[in-house]
């Protein structure tokens, strides 16, 4: 995905919670420790969740780092819903910085039709489609196979 940003002129920031060396990849312009975030948002014109579900990621984008970000910044979240609370992104959509943003993962899925997300006309919501990407597919199959186990 990093090449065909900066195929378009991108500058792209990779954030990892911890950076070594060996992660500096030549398809990012920088890679930054998740510690340093708060300094960066600011440059963003747009933010790109792909984090992983679990503990470590639950609600670890707060309310300081929207208030961070400079206003007329988009958000996509493609990875979990976990990440941030979805208040906090209602309160930076609809009083600012966000100008919009692209969902495919939430909270609680499917997302439930009495969401407020369903209301902000400043967001595109797609059912969990990142599952469609061919480097996913045979992960997303095991996994619903398990869920039909589990019925």
């Amino acid at each position: 995905m990093t090449e065909l940003l900066k195929a378009f002129g991108a500058k792209v920031t990779g954030v990892r919670r911890t950076v070594t060396e060996e992660e500096n990849h030549l398809s990012v312009d920088k890679m930054i420790s998740f510690d340093m975030l708060e300094e960066e948002l600011p440059f963003a014109d747009h933010i790109v969740f792909v984090l992983p579900g679990g503990q470590e990621t639950d609600g670890i984008f707060t309310a300081r780092h929207f208030s961070a970000m400079k206003p007329g910044v988009y958000l996509y979240n493609l990875g979990r819903g976990n990440c941030y609370r979805e208040e906090d992104l209602l309160y930076a959509l609809r009083n600012g910085p966000l100008a919009g943003a692209g969902l495919d993962v939430f909270t609680e899925e499917p997302l439930p039709p009495t969401s407020l997300l369903w209301e902000q006309p400043n967001i595109f919501v797609t059912p969990h489609s990142s599952a469609i990407s061919q480097e996913y597919i045979d992960l997303f199959i095991q996994e619903w196979l398990e869920s039909l186990r589990e019925l």
